[in-house]
């Protein structure tokens, strides 16, 4: 309704216009010596116009009108410029071309813009209505401010800025000759207003910011309309944000566990560590003195290699300690951009992790940080299923399997959990969190209710949960929807107090075993205070093992 009177409105306005140029036309045509007279009257009053003077003005209106729109289109060209493309062209065309001597001083152009399109608004505005006055008398105010206002709004701003945002470079580098030579003109008139400006500023207690080009949040904007638009897919999106979480994800996040680490003693001999070897096929290990705490360096498999060539290579009298080197130790808190810049730095690819108490957490390979870029990278020793196999995998629309292991942050987010910050903060892993919902180490079988998830354990040892399978319920949870779970956060009271007597009856036997043969540990090469994992084998059946690599890719 609203367009209708708005079109009926302007009908009204134009009609007499159009009645006017009609009628009075062909007089002014053949008469040049008509007398001017500005007391209002009929529009037939336009024939006392002289038609070289209506004719001159009118041409004046059309070059400032003119002028105003490609100013217009200017300034949203040079605007919708990233700055980062301006200083691109500056530096491959030089400083002395359009673009070189926009990146020095945008400011200045931007002055000349404003100062030149409001000095073409003001004038082509008096001279419309000065015609429109003299034609129609009195009314034509009203005549000129509707035209003006409709004219302006669509030829001036509208038309011109968007042809400018859809092709902002082409419109820029057309420009910004002439504004070079208008901007010559009219320098002291923009110095002096930039003045003001800056004086302004200043007084105010404000000062010019000092933000860089293109933040973070703009790049991952840039990023993600590259990828709607096709110039780039999903993965290639993925891998520049994960470039951009490195300088907020501590090493923690991605390090291997203690648990998990393979270590050898510095007092086994070479001819004891071949044959750990020849089961692990790894290229790095850590090497300890008393315990995993004692990590005193790291054996390079390379380096023990060009040993066994030299004359004093003799497998059973060369101890470990002998052919490690110098480790690199890093806070588990240090961020993961940090650890890979020292890396590269050092020109090392493994690390050991270290806890605000100065024992041994973990340690972290250029492999684990590459993976957190370009996703999981698999080499001639992973198993088949590895290498189509994830972390996380899906069994139907609302069930999921898991590794133990896999980060809490990355669950979430995959079976749409909701997991408060304070959570996400002290637990790494869906093990740790469930451990911590469930009051201890979790049987198999144990379940657990949380959030609008049921969690069963299918596979745990006496360290940890080895892997997980999580039912999403298609309505609220009830007893019946879990009937093997009295409580909706903690399993049987009952059975946690059968599985505290048998973990405390196996740990002692465990302790007690290890004081017994801890020399045949070290023999092995491995921590006496580390345990294998019995049921490893059965879990990458089904699942990856998210921490099967401990080291960087095999002799790269």
């Amino acid at each position: 309704m609203a367009t209708l009177v708005f079109l009926r409105d302007l009908g009204l306005v134009l009609a007499p216009v159009w009645a006017a140029v009609s009628t009075s036309t062909l007089p002014l045509v053949a008469s040049n010596n008509l007398v001017l007279e500005f007391p209002a009257r009929s529009a037939l009053a336009a024939s006392q116009l002289p038609y070289h003077e209506l004719r001159k003005k009118a041409l004046a209106w059309v070059l400032l009108f003119a002028s105003s729109s490609a100013l217009a289109a200017a300034e949203t060209a040079i605007t919708a410029l990233y700055p980062w493309k301006v200083r691109d062209l500056a530096e491959s065309e030089g400083s002395n071309s359009p673009f070189g001597r926009l990146n020095q001083d945008i400011t200045r152009y931007l002055t000349t813009i404003l100062v030149a399109s409001t000095i073409c608004g003001v004038y082509s505005t008096a001279l419309a209505t000065e015609m429109a006055t003299r034609i129609f008398g009195s009314v034509g105010v009203g005549y000129a401010t509707g035209v003006m206002t409709v004219v302006f709004l669509f030829f001036g701003e509208i038309l011109p800025k968007t042809l400018a945002v859809h092709n902002s470079e082409k419109v820029a580098r057309f420009m910004l000759r002439p504004l070079h030579l208008l901007s010559l003109l009219l320098y002291p008139v923009g110095k002096a207003f930039s003045f003001l400006v800056n004086l302004t500023l200043t007084a105010s207690g404000l000062e010019h910011s000092s933000e860089p080009l293109v933040s973070e949040n703009e790049l991952r904007l840039i990023t993600a309309g590259a990828r709607r638009s096709g110039g780039i897919n999903i993965h290639e999106q993925d891998m520049i944000e994960s470039v951009l979480d490195l300088e907020e994800t501590e090493v923690r996040e991605i390090m291997k566990p203690r648990v998990e680490m393979t270590c050898i003693s510095c007092e086994s001999t070479l001819e004891e560590f071949l044959a750990l070897e020849k089961t692990t096929h790894y290229s790095r290990y850590p090497v300890f003195k008393e315990n995993v705490d004692d990590i005193i360096g790291i054996l390079y498999v390379k380096r023990l290699l060009e040993f066994l060539g030299s004359e004093d290579g003799h497998l059973r009298n060369t101890r470990i300690g002998r052919l490690a080197e110098p480790a690199m130790f890093v806070p588990e808190s240090l961020p993961v951009w940090r650890v890979l810049e020292e890396m590269r730095r050092k020109r090392i690819h493994m690390a050991i992790v270290v806890d605000e108490y100065g024992g041994t957490a973990g340690l972290v390979t250029l492999e684990d940080i590459m993976e957190e870029i370009v996703g999981e990278i698999y080499d001639e020793d992973d198993s088949d299923y590895e290498e189509e196999g994830q972390e996380i995998v899906r069994i139907d629309e609302n069930t999921w399997v898991m590794d133990g292991q896999a980060r809490l942050e990355r669950v979430a987010e995959t079976i749409g959990m909701e997991v408060s910050e304070d959570d996400l903060h002290e637990y790494g892993t869906i093990g740790g969190f469930l451990c911590d919902r469930m009051d201890g180490i979790p049987d198999p079988g144990d379940s657990a209710v949380i959030d609008a998830f049921q969690f069963f354990v299918d596979d745990a040892d006496d360290r940890r949960i080895l892997r997980v399978r999580a039912r999403r319920f298609t309505a609220a949870p009830t007893q019946t929807d879990a009937p093997d779970v009295e409580d909706p956060v903690q399993t049987d009271i009952a059975s946690k107090s059968d599985r505290a007597h048998r973990m405390s009856t196996e740990q002692d036997g465990s302790a007690s075993s290890n004081r017994s043969d801890g020399l045949s540990a070290d023999a092995a090469g491995l921590d006496p205070g580390t345990k294998t994992n019995p049921q490893g084998n059965s879990l990458r059946k089904l699942l990856p093992s998210t921490s099967t690599r401990t080291e960087a890719q095999a002799n790269s």
